[in-house]
């Protein structure tokens, strides 16, 4: 099987890469109730409380995964 061209793995990291941050960061500001608070509510959360919660993130870490994945192989040269 032929490697992508460096390109083609490029666009690919930085989709999965904007993916990621979609899944992981927005629904973090966006949706709050869907993860449970620490100690002192200005902090920030600790974890998912809701199943969107822990399938978005799921999803982002794919995403970070493929990312990485896809800059590594760029590198293989």
């Amino acid at each position: 099987m032929k490697k992508p061209s460096n390109r083609t793995l490029i666009v690919i990291a930085i989709i999965a890469g904007v993916a990621a941050f979609c899944t992981l960061v927005l629904p973090y500001m966006l949706c709050p109730q869907w993860y449970i608070p620490k100690a002192n509510a200005s902090t920030g959360y600790t974890a998912p409380v809701t199943a969107e919660g822990w399938a978005l993130m799921i999803a982002g870490f794919v995403f970070v995964g493929i990312a990485t994945v896809c800059l590594k192989l760029r590198k293989l040269d």
